[in-house]
C-alpha cells in the first residue's frame, strides 16, 4: 500500500535465534507508509539499534525513505523529534547516533547502515561485511528493545544477515554450522527470508 496516510508496517518478530544471540524484528525499509507510524513504532519497542541494509536509492528506485535528519539538524515526526548526533563515514558502510526525544525524554539510538549490497545481489566486499556485523554485535546499548533489521522489502538481505549472525555464532560455538536448517527455520516464520 503506498498510501503515506497508512499505519501499517511489516514488521516480523523472529524468533529463530542462537542461544543468547539478540531479539530481532526484521521490517520493510518504510517507503509508502507513514512515517510518523514508522518512527513511533522505533519509540514503542525501545529498539536498541536499527541495522539499515539498503540504500535509499538503487539504480534510480526509491527503496527507503530517510528516516533521520541530517547531522546536526532536528526532525520532528508526530511528537518525537529526532536529532542526528554524530554520524562515522566508512568505506562500506556508515554509523549514525540519534537522539530520539518523546515528552522530554531522551534516547540515544544507533543506526548501523550497510551501503555496498545491492538489491537481489551480493555486498561488494565479503570480509566488509562480516566487518560490519561485528561491530554491530559489539556495540552496546542501554536500550532493552529489539534489534531492527531492514532491507527494502525486509527478507532478502536483512534474512541474509540474521542467516549470517546466527551461523557465526554457531561456528564460534560449535564448530560447525548447519545453513539448511537455519535458513528452514526462518522461512516457516516468514515467507522467501533469504532471498534464493
Amino acid at each position: 500500500d503506498d498510501d503515506p496516510n497508512s499505519d501499517y508496517i511489516n514488521i516480523c518478530y523472529i524468533t529463530v535465534r542462537y542461544k543468547l544471540m539478540s531479539l530481532y524484528f526484521h521490517i520493510q525499509g518504510p517507503i509508502g507508509v507513514n512515517m510518523e507510524e514508522f518512527i513511533r513504532m522505533i519509540w514503542d519497542v525501545d529498539a536498541s539499534k536499527i541495522v539499515m541494509l539498503t540504500n535509499l536509492f538503487e539504480n534510480a528506485i526509491e527503496k527507503c525513505k530517510q528516516y533521520w535528519p541530517d547531522i546536526g539538524k532536528t526532525q520532528q515526526f508526530g511528537q518525537i523529534n529526532m536529532k542526528l548526533i554524530k554520524e562515522e563515514v566508512y568505506a562500506h558502510f556508515t554509523i549514525r547516533e540519534i537522539q530520539i526525544t518523546k515528552n522530554s525524554n531522551s534516547r540515544i539510538l544507533r543506526q548501523y547502515h550497510y551501503t555496498s549490497w545491492p538489491d537481489k545481489g551480493v555486498p561488494s566486499d565479503i570480509a566488509s561485511l562480516v566487518e560490519f556485523r561485528n561491530k554491530v554485535n559489539k556495540s552496546s546499548s542501554k536500550r532493552s528493545g529489539p534489534m531492527i533489521v531492514h532491507c527494502s522489502a525486509g527478507i532478502g538481505r536483512t534474512g541474509t544477515y540474521l542467516a549470517l549472525d546466527y551461523l557465526i555464532q554457531q561456528a564460534q560455538a560449535e564448530n560447525s554450522v548447519d545453513i539448511f536448517s537455519c535458513v528452514s527455520r526462518m522461512r516457516q516464520e516468514r515467507v522467501n527470508m533469504v532471498q534464493t
